[in-house]
Parts: C-alpha cells; sequence; structure tokens
C-alpha cells in the first residue's frame, strides 16, 4: 500500500536506523502497510506501527511516529516482546 502523505525522520530516528541495520524502506513498509497500530500510551499523538520483516529473519519492527499532514518518524527498533 502506497500512500502520498510525505514521511520525515527525526535525528534520532535516522542515528537509531543506521546503528540497527533498518532500511529506510521497512520502516516505510511498517508505517504505510503496518500489521498492527496501538496507540503511544507514554506520548500523547505518537503511534506505534508494527509489522514482521521477513528479509531480517521475520522479527517484528517497531516504529513510533507522529502524524498529521504528512508521518513523522521518531525511533524504530526490532521488538522482541511483541506478539500478534
Amino acid at each position: 500500500m502506497r500512500s502520498e502523505r510525505a514521511i520525515a525522520f527525526v535525528g534520532h530516528a535516522i542515528e537509531a536506523m543506521v546503528e540497527r541495520g533498518i532500511s529506510t524502506e521497512w520502516v516505510e513498509r511498517t508505517v504505510l502497510d503496518p500489521t498492527v497500530v496501538r496507540a503511544n500510551a507514554s506520548h500523547s499523538g505518537r503511534k506505534l506501527a508494527f509489522r514482521r520483516i521477513p528479509e531480517h529473519g521475520g522479527r517484528w519492527l517497531r516504529v513510533v511516529y507522529e502524524e498529521d499532514e504528512g508521518i513523522l518518524v521518531v525511533t524504530t527498533f526490532f521488538d522482541r516482546g511483541m506478539k500478534e
């Protein structure tokens, strides 16, 4: 699923992606076509998007983002505790 909404990344998200070996394509796929979306209990207005990444052993990628006219990715990491 593709979206016309722009996706932007805060500096921390870019650093996390580099450090953790997470590709931009995986993050975009996760926010545009998530398996699960949850509200972020600790930060009002932020959402958590989850999606399995087959290219990374089927592990769950978590993307924390804010959504307005576009999508602003705050951070991302592989979530060890995610259960579908």
